[in-house]
């Protein structure tokens, strides 16, 4: 529990196989790509935590007014918009200049 946020319990994801599709279905249907189930859906869930002793003595504690009055911690500040543009852009230069050689 980060930042006084709770994460997913569960996340299900379908995998899929793709390959290109053939000419005549390219031409006809404008289709580049088949794609067909790669398996059943899989879920991942994620194990529960162990309860730390702070955080049993603030459940215990929980209607006091000093379970009340605690906040959790602030939320990192996140980057200027200008400063994640030039991140993307020294990024892909990196991708360019490794693909290139």
């Amino acid at each position: 529990r980060a930042y006084g946020v709770v994460g997913p319990a569960a996340i299900r994801a379908r995998l899929w196989v793709y390959r290109f599709s053939s000419l005549a279905a390219l031409l006809q249907r404008g289709e580049w790509w088949e794609r067909e189930p790669l398996s059943s859906p899989a879920i991942y869930s994620r194990r529960p935590r162990p309860r730390s002793p702070a955080a049993a003595k603030a459940s215990a504690t929980a209607g006091t007014e000093q379970a009340a009055t605690e906040e959790p911690p602030p939320l990192p500040p996140r980057a200027l918009p200008w400063v994640r543009q030039r991140l993307l852009q020294l990024s892909t230069v990196g991708a360019a200049v490794a693909i290139d050689g």
